[in-house]
């Protein structure tokens, strides 16, 4: 019983570490998305932006302004950053703290 509990939690916890992980990597892509838009019809990407979009993008930016607080990231341009963990495949979505590292390296 002790085991099936440990395994059940230690899953549990897994779990949510990765959803968090795909959490970031989509709002991630939201960023990017947004700023390609942005690229092609400048005036347009705020309009053609959807509340649910900017949300998303939003938790983005917000996770990787709080991580260059407390990190010492080589990397000056948060949308750089977005843009590698946009660029994660899922399947590698280990944890947030894993994309955020990899977003950092040079």
């Amino acid at each position: 019983l002790i085991i099936a509990g440990a395994l059940f939690f230690g899953s549990a916890h897994t779990n949510a570490a990765e959803e968090e992980a795909k959490l970031l990597i989509q709002g991630c892509a939201e960023v990017e998305a947004i700023y390609n838009r942005r690229g092609e019809r400048q005036l347009l990407a705020g309009i053609t932006t959807s509340v649910a979009e900017a949300m998303r993008a939003g938790y983005c930016k917000g996770v990787l302004e709080q991580h260059a607080r407390t990190s010492s990231c080589s990397q000056a341009d948060w949308v750089s950053q977005a843009q590698r963990i946009a660029r994660t495949s899922i399947s590698e979505a280990i944890n947030v703290t894993y994309l955020l590292r990899r977003s950092c390296a040079n």
